[in-house]
């Protein structure tokens, strides 16, 4: 089934011609890590500071009524103190529609 995925779906994971099953440990998710781990290489943050301060005031979570982890968005234990920004969502108004 997966040589078949990659086949329809992969186009240039694999060369034309050439033995999925094979290739299958030189393709991007399988394999060798890539030689660059650092996911947030291409952020301009200096310091844990400078990141929290370009993500902190970005990001919204969405949140039920139900949910007991929403004072965690309002605690001072949060790092560097930051008060994160839920959401509050609610079926409520849909189960009162006709």
């Amino acid at each position: 089934e997966l040589e078949a995925l990659v086949l329809r779906y992969g186009e240039g994971l694999v060369p034309p011609g050439r033995d999925v099953a094979a290739d299958l440990p030189s393709l991007p998710a399988v394999g060798a890590p890539p030689a660059e781990l650092d996911e947030w290489r291409f952020v301009d943050a200096h310091d844990v500071d400078e990141l929290v301060d370009l993500f902190a005031n970005h990001f919204y979570f969405g949140c039920e009524a139900d949910d007991r982890t929403l004072a965690v968005a309002f605690s001072a234990y949060n790092p560097r103190g930051r008060v994160l920004r839920p959401v509050f969502s609610s079926d409520e108004l849909l189960s009162r529609l006709p």
